[in-house]
């Protein structure tokens, strides 16, 4: 359905409004419980974490992120002795697909059958997820905008060999309904071990952040002066709410929403707008 979008709503959703809000609602969770260890899961390079304050509250903080240029520039921006970086994959996952397509590319001759067989392996996968080598426990667990993430770095190494193999017969792979249903249940199910991995990392009482943008829409320009358009959206996760993922040993200390407008062109895209939710819940 196409919706029309006054532009200053879009200035309302900018970028710097989606990290105030994010900050401000992750040091909401300092007044709920004793910031004494501090986890951030694939934390990027922190633009939407308030590392500075957390530092000044906590004993110290662990972060855990893929992207190496990401972990060089955090190291390098915030001086906090108490600050560790570990440049690891947090679902243990990419090592696995890795070997697996070593072992079985040289032997899929056709983009059909390439297709099917990565769609078998993704439904093999087992997550192995980091963990502290002390084994400890935190108090406060941020894992902002991380969620929609996990399945997209597996299922892009998975694309990337296929594109190696068959260059010009990418369709094939996107259109294979054994390859998008194997994608749908993979992401789904490592959602749901995702959240049970973070109430793990906590010690009872312990908070987490969780965020991530749910819901994605292209900006297009309008005829109609002062205007964006969308034409509906569409859904990043399995559940439409991420409070569907929590416990009955959970509870939900504060909620939130808000609009993030992207104004980054994409080929005849003005840019995306995104529907974020974010949630402080506790562990019982």
């Amino acid at each position: 359905m196409t919706c029309l979008i006054h532009k200053n709503e879009i200035v309302c959703s900018s970028t710097l409004n989606h990290i105030r809000k994010s900050k401000s609602l992750i040091l909401q969770g300092l007044e709920n419980c004793d910031a004494g260890d501090v986890l951030i899961l694939g934390g990027g390079k922190c633009t939407e974490i308030p590392v500075l304050e957390l530092s000044e509250k906590s004993n110290k903080i662990d972060m855990v992120e893929l992207n190496h240029d990401s972990v060089f520039f955090v190291k390098n921006s915030y001086k906090v002795g108490t600050l560790n970086c570990y440049h690891t994959d947090l679902t243990g996952m990419i090592d696995q697909v890795r070997s697996s397509i070593i072992q079985i590319l040289p032997f899929l001759d056709d983009p059909n059958s390439c297709s099917e067989a990565f769609a078998y392996l993704l439904s093999n996968l087992k997550p192995d997820f980091w963990y502290p080598v002390n084994s400890g426990r935190y108090q406060i667990v941020v894992a902002s905008c991380v969620l929609t993430q996990l399945q997209a770095y597996v299922r892009k190494e998975l694309e990337q060999a296929f594109l190696q193999k068959f260059p010009d017969a990418l369709q094939v792979l996107l259109s294979n309904k054994t390859w998008l249903t194997g994608c749908k249940m993979f992401a789904a199910d490592l959602e749901i071990k995702f959240i049970k991995y973070l109430n793990s990392l906590v010690e009872k009482g312990g908070i987490i952040y969780l965020s991530d943008t749910i819901k994605v829409s292209w900006l297009n320009e309008s005829d109609k002066d002062g205007y964006f358009f969308t034409d509906g959206y569409w859904l990043t996760i399995d559940k439409e709410h991420l409070t569907d993922y929590l416990s009955l040993n959970n509870s939900v200390h504060t909620e939130e929403r808000w609009k993030w407008a992207r104004l980054e062109k994409e080929g005849n895209f003005r840019g995306r707008l995104y529907d974020v939710q974010a949630i402080l819940y506790q562990v019982n």
